[in-house]
């Protein structure tokens, strides 16, 4: 990056107004939440950097005890994003910044007889442009470590559908609030170097017209881009460097600009409607008044298979002794019946008679002698 631009504005402010606009990459751009007031934390930064280097703390030890204390201030903007979204908390985040201006910026009592100097080593251009080059690649690194891993996928996840992210499990209030801190941190961090790069401070420099000047360059270069950051902090400062300081042409050139990147972005595909809801089974019928309605059918029980009759011996024949083969071990597929006695074999002969057995003789007939005649 050059130390000078063409109408003689200092280039040393380009890579801390970067780390600035890269809070705005942090909660626009991964978080999907609406920042306005990322200018407040900034001047916070550049303020509370410059009191305590008055104090007699080192100049980079002062910056890192500034952001330490300006990084918690990113819940007054976190906790209302917890219930608000879209234009409502722009407004929100808009309305602590106009307070911070207001109230704290602009006040004598906290800024008169501040100024701001770079710590001892730095002050030479080109080692505080080597100071601000090696800040800006540690904010790009710790940036570009929340867009990879569980962290990225749920940062994804929250911008691209906050309800769709918070039934699937995501932290949504948790991630809400670690995007406002960590935008807070590096707003503040950027805000300190703005003020060492210009060796003032200057309430103006951090005004919240010039905070939606910030977030209208990120929108229209790319919100989610880490080298937008960039561009858009070189495009701001070359267009205040060329321009008078009352001009509205810088103010004007990037609202176009922001206007025609949204007109010619291209929209995300439309996602496939739902499936047509299967019809509704038919209601049953009620029965008529004066009966009542039909049992429920019991499950049936499962048949259980048959046992396997035990063979009775027959009282006339002798038991047999073979070995039973495969087919004759075979269940039967009829029920068994109970055992009982053996029934007798059918008489063959016509008269019906019970035939004796063939055991048994039959009785020899007794032969009478005639009687004798009378004399």
């Amino acid at each position: 990056m050059p130390l000078r631009f063409p109408g003689g504005g200092g280039a040393l402010q380009v890579p801390a107004l970067a780390v600035v606009l890269l809070s705005l990459v942090v909660v626009t751009g991964r978080g999907g939440q609406l920042s306005l007031g990322q200018a407040a934390y900034a001047g916070l930064g550049a303020l509370f950097t410059a009191r305590l280097a008055g104090a007699g703390v080192p100049g980079l030890l002062a910056l890192g005890l500034a952001v330490v204390l300006v990084a918690p201030l990113g819940l007054l903007t976190g906790a209302p994003a917890i219930r608000r979204r879209g234009p409502a908390l722009a407004l929100v985040t808009l309305a602590v910044g106009v307070m911070v201006s207001r109230f704290v910026l602009t006040q004598p009592y906290a800024t008169a007889g501040v100024r701001l100097a770079r710590p001892p080593g730095f002050t030479d251009d080109r080692a505080y442009y080597a100071l601000e080059l090696v800040l800006l690649a540690a904010s790009l690194a710790a940036v570009a470590a929340l867009r990879r891993g569980r962290s990225g996928r749920a940062f994804a996840a929250l911008r691209d559908h906050e309800d769709a992210a918070a039934a699937a499990g995501v932290p949504v209030p948790r991630l809400k609030l670690l995007a406002f801190v960590a935008g807070a941190a590096l707003a503040a961090l950027g805000g300190g170097l703005l003020g060492m790069a210009v060796q003032a401070f200057d309430p103006e420099a951090f005004d919240p017209v010039r905070g939606l000047l910030w977030f209208a360059a990120v929108a229209a270069v790319g919100a989610d881009s880490l080298l937008g950051a960039l561009v858009a902090a070189a495009l701001l400062v070359a267009l205040d460097a060329t321009t008078p300081g009352t001009s509205a042409l810088p103010a004007l050139l990037i609202g176009l600009l922001a206007a025609l990147s949204t007109r010619l972005r291209p929209s995300p595909p439309e996602r496939p409607p739902p499936p047509p809801p299967s019809p509704d089974p038919q209601p049953a019928r009620a029965p008529p008044p004066g009966r009542s309605p039909a049992p429920a059918a019991q499950p049936q029980p499962s048949p259980q298979p048959p046992a396997t009759p035990t063979p009775t011996p027959s009282p006339t024949e002798p038991p047999d002794h073979s070995p039973t083969t495969a087919a004759q071990a075979q269940p039967s597929p009829h029920p068994p019946t109970a055992p009982g006695p053996t029934p007798e074999p059918p008489d063959p002969s016509p008269s019906g008679l019970t035939a004796r057995p063939p055991s048994q003789s039959p009785a020899p007939e007794q032969v009478q002698a005639p009687a004798p005649a009378p004399a």
